[in-house]
């Protein structure tokens, strides 16, 4: 009896156990699998539906565009100005005032002096009747001369263009404000509804209803209208076969004030499919599974559970020494093998133990690499039977009888074909100083999928001395590596800020400089008359500058991206295809702005904010340099004596500095850059740079100039054995001299390196086509060398972040010619090579002061 009762209770635990191990994890999992499908689901239709609403409204104020082409060309128009400054009414009424019956898409118009005195208007809107009534068209004109947006009028919804009316150039100044408007109506939702494939109403507040289905109603939305504002609001409506997802969110004006509401509805069929889908999934699963779970109760007790027991009873009495002629019934229906195994159980007893002892040495040998993984490997390559656990972390797989160059190099031919050949010298001879040399050329450390590990290898001989097997012990060093890339990346961080930190107002510029690049310079580039070759050669100039600045400043993930972006913008220009436009989008669409951001981050989660933009919050004030030249211009008009001279030098002198300040920082440069290439050098001289100069006409000057101390760097000063020998001092100098000589200023830079390979200069410039060999064998060196300024030429044989692209000299004199200056090389070979700038202090300008022309 009490046998019986063991018997039940074995087999309930054991059915208690598949039902919590299996059954109840596969119902969890399938219920969770349900509401997160469907929460998915309705997620999705939530923020595709808002996604569309904010598509919509979107495309409602983007109509705008479609009139403000037409008022831009309006507003441009010389005769139109001179009509407003006139008052030349019967002009307006014949030329403005009838646009809406002549242009299509304007329903009315209204043109306006700058007090905002309507002088012409066309369709009897109040708010452009007599005056502009609405001052937010005023306060948005101060910054932007042309624009549009939705407002509510008298007569209903309306997207409104607004133009300065100037000269047909839009330098001859402004006159006034020309508005356009186009009211919206159930076409234009129609056709929103076709392009958006979804329903769409509007519902103001003043009252006007516009929808492009009859299923909605002005009613269906007054909730939405009220005191508080919409915000987003979604809702989904559920149906047998489909489902309707409706959105709506604040309607706003021009000005950013909430007119009403745009409402938004979409039907979907496929999600209450899959919900009704995943519903039925479920329960037939449950129906299985109850199948499955007394199937595996009757199969467990019948197969396994009952022939279990009688076998341990058989066991115990061979185990005894007992001799078993009955066997039970259910153990000779359990298996065949079963009794086969009874019967040579006593047979197997020696080998047994010959076995577990010769198994124990080996888990002995497996176990002193515990932590390691270790295998060995035959003649033939192929990987043991035997192998540490490690080895299946490492691989992710059963090793065993595994080849073992595609277990190193899966996807490498060339390496596998390569270990192979040293695997087989290494079984072959039997010199043990040559084997140990070959086994040197094993690879040593290894990348297996996400893994860095270092590998050992050991030779175990026969008897006779012959390699037999090779011992691999492989050790994970991920983590160690991980730890080393991490303190080289804080080791350049640190680089970076004791940089920064030492050239503060230097980074600034810099930043500054690079922001407004990214902002206007690109765009003021791509826009030129130039052709396109030229405006990617001078985007491509300026990269080239930015990439020197940040290497000054250290900067560790910035100058990479930059050295990728001038080899795409080197084949841009090689292949000179596609239009200004489309390489305006590529420029674009890499948001240079933000390749600084992640190098800033690191400053200022070291530095703070306060420390690194501390120049930026002194308690200064800032005027823009066209507003302080305008200053100075309206003072030496009404300071015109002789006594009020030195008043007006002060004054000029406020927004100079001395040029020490803006190179200053190459002095570092030139260690740091020559350290990297195993160079020598002296510390920089710099003489005479307490010149005063105009900081913010030679700022891209003196950051330009770095393409030429990075040239002295790269090509000029020579190795410090090579020096040694040409009877040289082994650190090589550099200086720089500043003077000014009458209105200029003369910036000279020297090195007493190799000085220009001349010869090679030629080479190139027959290579790249720019002059043939007849032309330069009439050229001296001194004719020749001026070259060297000529966009892509290098002497330098290959490409990296310091040289080799061939234009930075190029930049250096692109920004010489515009301060209006020159510049001369002279270069003696084996002597060095000095470059003399010599650019005006001011810009031409012809002011008088006190009856002196200046």
């Amino acid at each position: 009896m009490n046998n019986g009762n063991k018997r039940r209770s074995l087999t309930s635990e054991m059915m208690l156990w598949i039902l919590v191990l299996v059954v109840l994890p596969v119902i969890v999992l399938t219920f969770y699998f349900y509401i997160t499908i469907t929460s998915a689901l309705k997620e999705t239709g939530y923020e595709k539906e808002l996604q569309t609403n904010h598509t919509t409204q979107r495309s409602i104020e983007a109509l705008g565009e479609t009139i403000l082409g037409v008022t831009i060309t309006n507003g441009y128009w010389e005769d139109n100005r001179q009509a407003l400054l006139a008052r030349d009414m019967e002009w307006l009424e014949t030329n403005i005032a009838d646009m809406p019956n002549v242009v299509p898409n304007i329903d009315f118009v209204a043109e306006a002096d700058l007090e905002g005195n309507v002088l012409v208007q066309s369709g009897d809107v109040d708010s452009f009747t007599d005056r502009v009534k609405v001052p937010y068209i005023f306060t948005k004109f101060e910054t932007a001369k042309t624009f549009s947006g939705l407002l509510d009028t008298s007569k209903g919804l309306a997207i409104v263009a607004i133009s300065q009316v100037t000269g047909d150039k839009g330098d001859n100044g402004t006159a006034g404000l020309l508005i356009t408007g186009h009211f919206l109506n159930k076409e234009i939702l129609a056709r929103l509804h076709d392009t958006m494939q979804t329903d769409v109403a509007l519902l103001l507040g003043s009252g006007q209803f516009l929808s492009s289905t009859n299923e909605v109603k002005a009613d269906d939305l007054q909730r939405f209208l009220g005191e508080k504002k919409v915000g987003d609001s979604l809702e989904i409506v559920a149906n047998d076969d489909v489902s309707l997802t409706k959105s709506a969110v604040d309607l706003r004006d021009m000005s950013g004030k909430i007119i009403g509401v745009l409402y938004t509805q979409s039907q979907s069929a496929t999600a209450m499919k899959t919900v009704s889908g995943l519903g039925k999934l479920g329960l037939y699963s449950l129906i299985v599974m109850a199948f499955l779970l007394l199937l595996v109760a009757y199969l467990l007790r019948r197969r396994i559970m009952l022939p279990l027991r009688h076998l341990t009873l058989v066991l115990e009495q061979v185990a005894a020494g007992q001799h078993v002629d009955d066997i039970p019934r259910h153990v000779k229906q359990a298996d065949v093998e079963l009794l086969q195994a009874i019967g040579r159980i006593g047979s197997l007893n020696q080998q047994l133990e010959y076995t577990v002892q010769k198994r124990t040495a080996a888990i002995q040998n497996l176990l002193n690499y515990a932590q390691q993984g270790f295998f060995t490997v035959h003649s033939d390559l192929i990987v043991g039977e035997e192998y540490s656990a490690p080895c299946t972390r490492i691989f992710g797989r059963d090793i065993a009888r595994v080849y073992l160059p595609e277990l190193f190099y899966p996807d490498n031919e060339q390496e596998k074909d390569l270990l192979k050949e040293i695997f087989e010298e290494c079984f072959v001879q039997k010199d043990e100083l040559k084997r140990e040399l070959i086994v040197s050329l094993l690879p040593e450390e290894l990348l297996i999928g996400k893994l860095t590990v270092s590998a050992e290898y050991k030779v175990i001989e026969d008897e006779f001395g012959v390699t037999a097997e090779m011992m691999v012990v492989l050790t994970d060093i991920t983590e160690k590596r991980m730890i080393e890339r991490q303190m080289a990346r804080e080791r350049l961080v640190s680089q970076m800020v004791v940089q920064v930190v030492t050239h503060l107002e230097e980074t600034h510029q810099i930043l500054g400089e690079f922001k407004r690049f990214c902002e206007m310079g690109i765009v003021d580039n791509m826009n030129s008359p130039l052709p396109l070759e030229q405006k990617l050669l001078s985007v491509y100039k300026r990269i080239h500058t930015f990439k020197g600045s940040f290497s000054l400043l250290q900067f560790p993930n910035i100058v990479p991206r930059l050295h990728e972006l001038e080899t795409q913008l080197q084949e841009k220009i090689s292949q000179a295809d596609g239009s200004g436009e489309q390489s305006l989008q590529f420029l674009r669409s890499l948001q240079l702005h933000t390749w600084v951001d992640e190098d800033l981050k690191a400053l200022t989660d070291i530095l703070g904010e306060e420390l690194l933009f501390q120049q930026q919050r002194n308690e200064t004030v800032t005027i823009p340099r066209k507003d302080w030249l305008m200053l100075e211009s309206k003072l030496t008009e009404a300071l015109a004596e002789p006594q009020h001279l030195d008043l007006l030098a002060e004054l000029r002198e406020v927004r100079n500095k001395p040029f020490r300040e803006l190179v200053a920082h190459y002095t570092d440069y030139l260690v740091i850059s020559a350290e990297r290439l195993g160079i020598r050098l002296h510390p920089m001289r710099l003489e005479g740079g307490e010149v005063s100069v105009d900081g913010q006409r030679f700022l891209l000057f003196s950051q330009s100039l770095i393409h030429v101390f990075r040239n002295i760097v790269v090509h000029a000063i020579e190795p410090p054995e090579e020096r040694i020998n040409l009877g040289k001092d082994k650190r090589g100098t550099v200086e720089l001299q500043v003077k000014q000589a009458g209105g200029d200023l003369v910036v000279t830079i020297s090195d007493d390196g190799r000085g220009i390979d001349v010869g090679k200069l030629r080479q190139r410039l027959v290579d790249k086509g720019i002059c043939d060999e007849q032309t330069l064998l009439h050229l001296s060196d001194k004719e020749v060398i001026p070259y060297i300024f000529r966009d892509e030429l290098t002497t330098t044989e290959s490409v990296s972040e310091l040289s080799g692209r061939g234009v930075g000299l190029s930049a250096v004199k692109d920004e010489v010619d515009k301060l209006g200056g020159s510049v001369m090389v002279n270069s003696v070979s084996g002597h060095g090579t000095v470059f003399t700038f010599t650019i005006p202090l001011e810009e031409y300008r012809k002011e008088t002061w006190g009856g002196v022309i200046t």
